[in-house]
């Protein structure tokens, strides 16, 4: 009896194996990107993007300020240094070497703010992020690339742009 139960068992395990798709539709990508401008200033992105049925979703974090001597973020020119947690919906167009995405959703962003007295002072908000995305790929699973993001806030709305290296599952 046991060893009729073990091979059910088996064959049971077996043929949902096999019945199962080889090919998942489920698409991510994950993207880094980092941009320089006059003074130190710049910016650095990194996000998940994620398919969901038929709609694509971004979880993604920002800096925004300027290089200190530390190697960290420090507050730009415009008195600023700029965080943002954003989740976003969006759409994407793909072909066998270029993609393009863009996104909005809702972000948290917090940081500090320079005062009068020149001290920096903490800082959190609500806003409304877009971002788009332009990507070359070379191989299906690693491309090159363009990003462009915009924050809409009423703190202090900001925008800007990375390079971006974008990897994932070629799909």
């Amino acid at each position: 009896m046991r060893k009729n139960l073990t091979i059910m068992i088996l064959f049971f395990m077996c043929s949902n194996i096999q019945s199962q798709d080889k090919d998942s539709v489920y698409k991510y990508w994950m993207t880094g990107g980092i941009w320089f401008q006059e003074y130190l200033q710049g910016s650095v992105t990194l996000s998940y993007q994620f398919s969901l049925d038929n709609y694509f979703y971004k979880v993604g974090y920002l800096v925004n300020g300027a290089a200190g001597l530390d190697g960290g973020f420090i507050a730009n020119a415009d008195d600023f240094l700029f965080r943002s947690v954003n989740i976003s919906i969006g759409d994407r167009l793909e072909d066998r070497y270029y993609q393009i995405a863009t996104f909005i959703g809702p972000a948290y962003v917090f940081g500090e703010e320079r005062n009068n007295k020149n001290e920096l002072e903490n800082f959190s908000t609500v806003g409304l992020q877009v971002d788009a995305q332009f990507v070359f790929k070379p191989v299906s699973e690693i491309g090159l690339g363009l990003g462009l993001y915009s924050n809409l806030n009423v703190k202090q709305s900001f925008y800007g742009m990375n390079v971006l290296i974008n990897i994932g599952n070629g799909k």
